[in-house]
């Protein structure tokens, strides 16, 4: 009998250590669209209309800087949501709502934000590359080079016919990912495309990372895929379900992604997909997940908070 309680609890430990939890949650003022982690600060954009600042370290919200309402059809205002946000120096660039369903880009800086353009075309997703120009995409997978300064396209390609997903830049390179499942590399100074990875997932790449010389997708086809581009392999982990979001170890060696429809994620190695953790008690659908080193990670969900996990 003792010898049967000792292999429990030995196998109880064991499993104890694979199992990672939430170590922290920073409440926001919305439902979280996206999150950048900056300079020990977690800069977070709300359907609210906020973009939240944290301090890491006090786990306290320091800032909440506004944007400007949207008229709606009742003669009253509603929030215009921040749907992407980067930071490169002291600017920060906001991708917010506008009117009729367009889009607005400003820069804040210094307590102020300056207008930069409104357009009709749905902008997904922004990237500060320097403090005079940034590169966005479109939900009709076109890619533009933007000059802030002088207010002008430096070229505007269109990727494919599919719709786009969601980009990741690592050096000179972007990787763009769509509902094709290909991936799409692109030198970003120039659009013109490198390779197209392909032969991993057969539907929509929901999100991509890139780290270090490792490109990961999350796919609608329940696939997380791995490429190396060192040795040009790749390989894909299936799982239970639909893959929302991924995110990669500074290193590349490590991803992290959802496995379950109950949001458990899952830490597996990026050299052959095997599982190193599990992570869990979300409670919404993940939509972001970074990693701040090789053993803490923020996420977001469809929820008014973010989780830092230490494991």
């Amino acid at each position: 009998m003792r010898l049967l309680i000792s292999l429990f609890l030995l196998f109880q430990t064991v499993f104890d250590d694979e199992i990672v939890k939430p170590h922290r949650k920073f409440q926001t003022s919305g439902i979280v669209l996206d999150f950048r982690f900056f300079k020990n600060k977690i800069y977070a954009g709300t359907d609210a209309g906020t973009v939240d600042v944290f301090d890491l370290k006090t786990g306290k919200m320091e800032k909440q800087i506004k944007m400007k309402p949207l008229p709606d059809f009742y003669s009253g205002t509603i929030p215009a949501k921040v749907y992407s946000v980067s930071l490169f120096q002291d600017l920060m660039l906001i991708l917010s709502e506008a009117k009729y369903g367009g889009r607005e880009l400003s820069l804040y800086q210094n307590g102020k934000l300056k207008h930069i353009l409104t357009t009709r075309s749905p902008i997904k997703k922004v990237k500060l590359i320097n403090d005079v120009i940034c590169i966005y995409a479109t939900l009709g997978n076109e890619l533009v080079l933007y000059d802030l300064y002088n207010n002008r396209e430096i070229y505007h390609v269109q990727i494919n016919s599919s719709t786009f997903s969601d980009f990741a830049i690592q050096g000179d390179l972007i990787a763009m990912a769509s509902e094709s499942g290909e991936i799409s590399l692109r030198n970003f100074w120039t659009g013109e495309e490198v390779q197209v990875l392909k032969g991993e997932n057969l539907d929509n790449v929901y999100k991509v990372d890139f780290k270090n010389h490792i490109i990961a997708g999350s796919g609608q086809d329940r696939r997380l895929s791995i490429y190396n581009l060192k040795n040009n392999s790749h390989f894909h982990v299936l799982t239970d379900f639909l893959i929302y979001s991924v995110g990669l170890s500074p290193d590349g060696t490590l991803a992290l992604f959802p496995y379950k429809q109950n949001n458990d994620m899952k830490l597996i190695s990026t050299k052959d997909g095997s599982t190193l953790k599990i992570f869990t008690d979300l409670t919404a659908t993940l939509n972001r997940i970074i990693f701040l080193n090789n053993h803490t990670v923020l996420t977001s969900s469809d929820e008014n908070q973010i989780v830092e996990w230490i494991f």
